[in-house]
């Protein structure tokens, strides 16, 4: 959640609003009404950069989550090969060594598998 907050610092300075989280201990650490039974210097500190934020915990249990259907799966699915084959093009069609290596160094959430899939079609 942390990490999340500061890549889009940006767009929550200033506003306020709700993290959802399914775990109950990070909505516990990180509740305000909680902040003096907190003892850990880490998470102390975490709670400090998160003063800036005007933002509510909410824990949502993980049982409740509803995955998504079949119909948004096959559509993520093609975002996915879209954006996959994109990179692919604005990287001069590297094969599938030098695409695996920088998926993996640049951490992107693609597969071997799916380098492989995307490359043999074209």
């Amino acid at each position: 959640m942390v990490e999340a907050l500061r890549k889009w610092r940006h767009l929550l300075i200033g506003k306020h609003f709700t993290l959802v989280s399914d775990q109950e201990s990070v909505s516990f650490m990180l509740d305000a009404r909680h902040a003096n039974k907190i003892k850990n210097d880490k998470i102390a500190s975490l709670r400090l950069e998160l003063t800036s934020y005007s933002y509510t915990v909410v824990h949502h249990p993980g049982i409740e989550n509803v995955g998504p259907d079949a119909l948004t799966r096959a559509h993520c699915g093609y975002v996915q090969q879209t954006r996959l084959r994109d990179l692919q093009v604005a990287l001069c069609h590297p094969g599938v060594t030098r695409m695996g290596h920088f998926v993996r160094t640049k951490n992107l959430p693609f597969s071997l598998t799916d380098i492989r899939e995307m490359t043999s079609q074209v």
